[in-house]
């Protein structure tokens, strides 16, 4: 697969502002056509109008500054169980991390 390493912010502005159609649609992956509804999602999709309005939704109903606040609490509740977590598993002395859970 073609791969393009950008190493500089003048290079990283040029592909993702000034040529950014020419790189915004993806190869057509095997596995994502079963996996995403034939490639209908944000991850997969082609760059057209479909890709646009998935992409308008998903900021404005997903990753909008209200709606991520609005999950504040759940974040806290979240980090404060995960650290519990930690800490007893600290003191029992058992290994600490993702991969023993």
């Amino acid at each position: 697969m073609p791969t393009i390493v950008v190493s500089s912010p003048k290079a990283a502005e040029l592909f993702l502002k000034t040529h950014d159609l020419a790189f915004a649609s993806r190869p057509p992956h095997e596995g994502a056509k079963h996996i995403s509804f034939g490639q209908r999602n944000l991850r997969f999709a082609e760059y057209c109008s479909y890709w646009c309005d998935i992409r308008k939704m998903c900021t404005l109903e997903l990753l909008s500054n209200q709606k991520i606040n609005s999950f504040k609490s759940m974040r806290i509740e979240e980090v404060a169980l995960r650290v519990e977590a930690i800490r007893a598993a600290a003191n029992c002395g058992s290994i600490v991390g993702e991969q023993s859970e």
